[in-house]
């Protein structure tokens, strides 16, 4: 797996035209919808830009969609409610204190998921993307329109192993074939490392 040679902790994008575009612009008080229209090398790297106060509040923002746009039953939307309510800024600080309340959470959410027969795409629409569905389906056609790449020649990674979006846009696998490896941006609510790209 390839890595950037720069510090990653301040390093937005290993594209240094998405980086510099991330780092040129304050990004804080984006909102779920804004942060949607960017493609999804800069939309990560946007995301990594903000602060965990901002972080949390764009995925609230996606619980609220949620909730207000899907047909749910009302266990499943009091079980989006009580994700949305875990959902606070102490979720988006790297400390070993706190990375077992993701876990449950994540594992949680898959338990859930088989009892209320949620396909693997809902739960990566709901989960791991922030767009809107409307917002899912323009995306997926414009990026099917445009070639990958970056002015580096080498791509960022822009999915999780463990939490695969690839199938909501049209591919198939998360996989590693020499992308660079971000520490966050990816997975469930962009708490994840982005180590593969779609294929």
């Amino acid at each position: 797996m390839a890595s950037c040679k720069k510090n990653e902790a301040s390093l937005y994008s290993c594209d240094p035209v998405v980086h510099q575009f991330v780092a040129g612009t304050s990004w804080e008080g984006i909102n779920r919808e804004e942060l949607s229209n960017y493609q999804i090398d800069t939309l990560i790297a946007i995301f990594r830009s903000v602060s965990s106060e901002n972080k949390a509040s764009i995925w609230r923002e996606k619980m609220d969609l949620l909730l207000a746009t899907e047909s749910f039953s009302d266990d499943e939307a009091a079980f989006i409610q009580s994700i949305r309510d875990a959902i606070t800024p102490e979720l988006y600080v790297n400390t070993p204190d706190n990375q077992a309340i993701p876990d449950s959470l994540e594992n949680s959410v898959k338990q859930r998921a088989v009892v209320y027969s949620w396909s693997e795409e809902d739960v990566l629409y709901y989960f791991a993307l922030p767009h809107s569905r409307t917002q899912l389906i323009d995306y997926i056609q414009k990026s099917n329109k445009e070639g990958g790449g970056t002015s580096a020649g080498v791509n960022d990674c822009s999915c999780n192993f463990s939490m695969n979006r690839c199938r909501m846009l049209d591919y198939r696998i998360c996989a590693n074939y020499g992308c660079n490896v971000l520490p966050s941006g990816c997975g469930f609510l962009f708490r994840g490392s982005c180590d593969g790209n779609c294929f």
